[in-house]
């Protein structure tokens, strides 16, 4: 969220902090127990709470960056952990941290080098290998912590990296408010060239709120113009959004982005990384926590992906994707659990996995997968995978078994004493049918996946057999997965999709 500052209280900061490399390794928190809990405990609870409520987001592709809000937890939390539930697909074991600086004037990105940001959940390092590619760029961006020490709107994405992601590293950058578009685009190429030759999994992250103060009215429509120029993947429509919001809107909008230069590098980055098409997760505004409609900020949830098939939904991919369930031979399915515990093994003592090239058919077949793990007292420990056959189900099975067992956010990560103790069971999912009505769905057989607007939810063949009744099924899927109401899934205007699984474990 845009704050204001007096002009003696920026120099006064600056007094303190300024000097371009500050020697201090490890950045404190500067917001805990004010934009979200100081303890520990609290915050795990609520970031759980928000993320369970985020629930599965749909959408094409595998995710290259995402647009995140950065106001206390209270008013954007909701659209956040939305967007974060969303990155989180892309297991990252890097994310590039982007936002404007609210506090210093800026005439270069400020690149925080090394060292470590803590917070309540932990220490999250940086990426100093990739920071210094990004420094390369002298002329873009120069090392300078002294501006990230007060900064809120990355500290504030933090205690949600250290759930979905927890052994991802960070690069933390902050831009100036230039109002220069090219500056902005300049950037986001160099990060991008930057991450090209770094070898990481790596993520964009730009973390901005959208128009500041107008009525609840016209924040929705504004906020909606621009989120359609972001969706396009149109810089240079963005811009011109903005200063002809700003001419228009009445003088209560002081912005449209308050990080319009950081949106704007991270579209460039995403777009120079293969991102084809964009969707807009999630739309709120701080109305819906204060009450008051007369003077609002809004918040944005949007993610980049790479699809190769840009701007596809659900009902096209039903339409256009031919019936592709499969049998996966008794050998192939000893290969993919054995892929999926060495994934696991290889990641917890920090190796990289190399997955064997095949030219086998069943191999190299593109499936959605689920990875359940499960205690040998036959208790949860992580379950986490994606409806969409976006790559080869080796690959597949190789990350959701990574995610599951080290980002499901309900559980911690995975350790070493535990590896022993786990079954890995793999779930490979037909592509989604929509049915018109629950009458259609069977019990026991089908998966389930309601969405409405920007909510979804998904249930596995396996969750019937904890209910009796399809209506205490389709009311839980509805409440606990997607976060509408129980009945949701009698509204004609939910969608509901059916699928089935071919199910092995070890």
């Amino acid at each position: 969220m845009k704050t204001r500052r007096p002009v003696a209280l920026i120099f006064l900061c600056a007094a303190a902090a300024f000097g371009r490399n500050v020697m201090s390794s490890e950045r404190k928190p500067a917001v805990a127990g004010s934009f979200y809990p100081a303890s520990a405990k609290e915050l795990k609870s609520l970031v759980i709470k928000l993320l369970d409520r985020a629930g599965a987001s749909t959408f094409d592709g595998e995710p290259v960056a995402v647009m995140t809000p950065h106001a206390g937890y209270v008013y954007s939390g909701k659209t956040a952990a939305i967007s974060w539930a969303a990155a989180a697909i892309a297991d990252p074991e890097t994310i590039v941290l982007i936002g404007n600086s609210h506090n210093f004037p800026l005439d270069k990105g400020s690149v925080w080098p090394d060292g470590s940001f803590a917070t309540p959940l932990g220490e999250t390092s940086v990426d100093k290998e990739l920071a210094a590619k990004i420094l390369e760029h002298s002329d873009i961006f120069r090392a300078d912590t002294a501006p990230h020490i007060m900064e809120h709107s990355l500290e504030v994405q933090l205690p949600f990296i250290r759930m979905v992601a927890p052994q991802a590293k960070i690069v933390p950058i902050l831009l100036g408010s230039s109002n220069s578009c090219q500056k902005a685009v300049a950037a986001g190429k160099a990060i991008a060239a930057a991450i090209k030759n770094h070898g990481r999994k790596t993520l964009i992250a730009a973390s901005s709120d959208m128009s500041h103060f107008p009525s609840e009215a016209v924040a929705r429509e504004a906020d909606g113009v621009a989120l359609e120029a972001i969706v396009r993947l149109d810089t240079t429509a963005l811009r011109e959004t903005e200063i002809d919001l700003l001419r228009t809107a009445k003088p209560s909008l002081e912005c449209v982005l308050c990080a319009s230069e950081s949106v704007i590098a991270v579209m460039t980055a995403a777009k120079e990384l293969g991102a084809d098409a964009a969707k807009i997760l999630d739309y709120s505004n701080s109305a819906e926590a204060s009450g008051d409609i007369s003077r609002v900020v809004g918040y944005g949830a949007v993610v980049f992906v790479k699809t190769g098939v840009r701007g596809q939904g659900i009902g096209d991919r039903q339409k256009k994707t031919k019936k592709t369930e499969f049998k996966i031979s008794e050998k192939k399915r000893k290969f993919l659990l054995e892929l999926a515990r060495k994934s696991i093994t290889e990641h917890l003592f920090g190796r990289t996995l190399t997955i064997p090239t095949t030219d086998d058919p069943e191999l190299k077949h593109p499936s959605a997968v689920f990875v359940t793990l499960t205690t040998s007292d036959g208790h949860l420990r992580g379950c986490i995978g994606t409806t969409e056959a976006v790559a080869p189900i080796g690959e597949a099975v190789a990350q959701m078994a990574r995610a599951a067992a080290f980002r499901d956010h309900r559980f911690g990560p995975l350790s070493s004493e535990e590896l022993g103790n786990v079954r890995i069971e793999i779930s490979a999912l037909s592509p989604l049918r929509r049915v018109t009505s629950a009458a259609e769905i069977e019990p026991g057989a089908h998966g389930v996946s309601v969405v409405r607007g920007n909510r979804s939810g998904l249930f596995l063949p396996q969750v019937w057999e904890h209910f009796d009744r399809k209506e205490d099924f389709l009311g839980e899927l509805c409440s606990q997965k997607a976060g509408l109401s129980a009945d949701a899934w009698k509204d004609p205007s939910t969608e509901l999709y059916v699928f089935t699984v071919e199910k092995f474990g070890e």
